[in-house]
């Protein structure tokens, strides 16, 4: 059976890859043994500039420190960026960061909203106003009442905020041809409550630093130590160990296996027995390393110890073996071209995902506000006969709301709106 072109190019990426892994393991102990602990090596060069050493000296041992990550199972080391105040590395944002952008963009849209629930609430006060009094000085009042209510709700927000809302737009209800009107007032609260909501919870997010903690370690595969202290009381020493095994020091690795013997957690045995896995292979002892890393999949599958099957098959010449775990990559959408082993974390078995919901107490305000302005209505009749208010004939477009016109209301709204947005992400971007 013939191979079309892409399998063979696949082939041929994968028996050029296994060529290239083997040659590894045969130097890989003596690499590690006189390699210096990357921690330590960032801490000198930081000294050294703080000192004000030479900058060929300095970029020397950058060029040096780049070499030695090479050898460790760190994706990327943000802070020589900071330290140097320069890009060495092309770091990926974090998902903080992208969560970040996305409060921001939440943010935009809960004004946004406000704007479209703020000007349908006015109408609809004035509107109101006019069909419940016949006398001019009442309406006036009734409107300057309602006014002082719709600032209240924008200072205090909250239950106030979807109280009032919610009952001008119930107000709006009771006449049947603002009932569109109305429905667009509610729809924009309930918006408006679940960008409040998200807001809330992702901000929570980035402010638990355990969380800061899995996203270092999803994106670096390592943290520094004040990070490390932040996990669960049951990761710490997990997560301390693999950390320092990432940044090249010196394992004990009697401990880790008694520590692996130890733990009840199937997930944590992962942890383990896949880095013990990686210290048989830096070690030259592939099968070994094949049966620990087996003994990882078998407790929790983590990605990275698929990749690190695919490798030590690679390097054991074992092609049909590879190409199972070279699949399971593929599945799993993970491509890292490396020759060692990856470090797991505790970030590998469990990463935290932002939690946001609608909060109940505002959807109550907001049914509860809809059934104060329905009994509002319920209470006083409506004028027969009614003429637009001619002090308020000149507001922009409330004329288009007091004829009826949806179309043309809900495009001007739309309008004012994304004005709103243009102007709130010019702003962000200005403060960014």
């Amino acid at each position: 059976m013939r191979l079309t072109l892409g399998a063979k190019i696949k082939k041929l990426t994968i028996s050029m890859l296994i060529i290239l892994i083997t040659v590894f393991p045969l130097a890989a102990h003596a690499v590690v043994n006189n390699t210096t602990p990357i921690d330590q090596y960032l801490k000198k060069i930081e000294e050294d500039i703080s000192k004000g050493e030479n900058i060929k000296k300095i970029n020397e041992e950058i060029k040096r420190l780049m070499e030695i990550k090479d050898s460790s199972s760190i994706f990327y080391l943000p802070e020589i960026n900071y330290i140097t105040g320069e890009k060495f590395e092309n770091v990926p944002p974090s998902s903080v960061d992208k969560i970040r952008e996305k409060i921001i963009k939440i943010d935009i849209g809960v004004s946004t909203a406000t704007v479209g629930i703020v000007i349908l609430s006015i109408f609809t006060l004035i509107y109101a106003s006019d069909r419940l009094f016949s006398s001019e000085a009442k309406r006036n009042i009734a409107v300057f009442i309602g006014t002082i209510l719709i600032i209240c709700g924008l200072i205090f927000q909250n239950i106030p905020f979807y109280l009032i809302f919610a009952a001008i737009a119930g107000l709006g209800l009771r006449f049947k041809e603002k009932i569109p009107f109305s429905i667009a007032m509610i729809f924009l609260l309930l918006l408006h409550t679940w960008g409040v909501g998200a807001e809330k919870g992702y901000f929570n997010y980035i402010s638990n630093p355990e969380n800061l903690l899995y996203v270092k370690l999803n994106r670096d595969n390592y943290a520094p130590p004040f990070l490390i202290g932040k996990a669960p009381a049951n990761m710490v020493k997990i997560a301390s160990i693999a950390n320092k095994q990432a940044l090249l020091h010196k394992i004990d690795t009697k401990k880790l296996k008694d520590l692996a013997e130890e733990v009840r957690d199937r997930k944590m045995k992962a942890i383990l027995y896949n880095n013990l896995g990686c210290v048989a292979f830096q070690k030259g002892n592939l099968k070994k390393a094949i049966n620990l890393f087996k003994k990882a999949e078998g407790f929790y599958p983590m990605v990275k110890t698929y990749y690190n099957l695919f490798i030590t098959y690679s390097s054991l010449l074992q092609p049909q073996e590879a190409e199972a775990y070279s699949k399971k990559l593929e599945e799993a959408n993970f491509s890292f071209n490396r020759t060692i082993p990856l470090i797991a974390n505790i970030s590998d078995i469990g990463f935290p995902k932002p939690d946001f919901s609608i909060p109940i107490y505002s959807l109550i305000a907001i049914v509860v506000g809809i059934l104060l302005g329905l009994a509002v209505m319920n209470v006083k009749k409506a004028a027969a006969l009614i003429s637009i208010n001619p002090f308020f004939s000149y507001l922009p477009g409330y004329r288009l709301y007091y004829a009826n016109r949806y179309s043309a209301l809900f495009l001007l709204l739309g309008a004012i709106m994304a004005l709103e947005i243009i102007i709130g992400s010019m702003l962000c971007s200005m403060n960014l």
